[in-house]
């Protein structure tokens, strides 16, 4: 109720907060994302999933974008989600509101790549000088 309140142009929630937000489970990130966008229609509602890339809905959009490769090396999954809120937000800064559909599938399809680059490092912090790599 809090959120259709406040209607955020933007809302970015991982498959368990979706979950939270709906009242239950939610079967896939794309039932998720359309529920979303059914309690809050002017919103763009994107729900992350990891592995399962992620999906989109709401303002006449209905799209889903898988990872563009398996994560190979997954180290920490900590920042990942931070990582792709990140990178879906400076995507979709310049472009008109709503955003159409390419530009949203691409600011996906980008924000994935952040939180992919999130996950092969220990911690949110990234790598510190002197630190041991932990991939090798």
């Amino acid at each position: 109720d809090r959120l259709a309140i406040v209607r955020p142009d933007l809302l970015i929630l991982n498959l368990d907060e979706a979950a939270v937000v709906l009242g239950g489970g939610a079967e896939s990130i794309a039932t998720a994302a359309a529920g979303l966008a059914a309690v809050m229609p002017d919103t763009v509602a994107v729900v992350t999933g990891g592995r399962d890339g992620s999906a989109a809905a709401g303002c006449g959009l209905a799209l889903a974008v898988s990872p563009d490769a398996p994560i190979a090396r997954m180290v920490d999954a900590t920042g990942a989600g931070d990582a792709y809120a990140a990178g879906i937000i400076a995507a979709l800064l310049g472009a008109p509101w709503p955003p159409d559909a390419d530009a949203v599938r691409e600011a996906m399809r980008r924000a994935g790549q952040m939180g992919v680059l999130a996950s092969q490092v220990i911690g949110a912090q990234g790598r510190i000088r002197g630190e041991r790599d932990a991939s090798r």
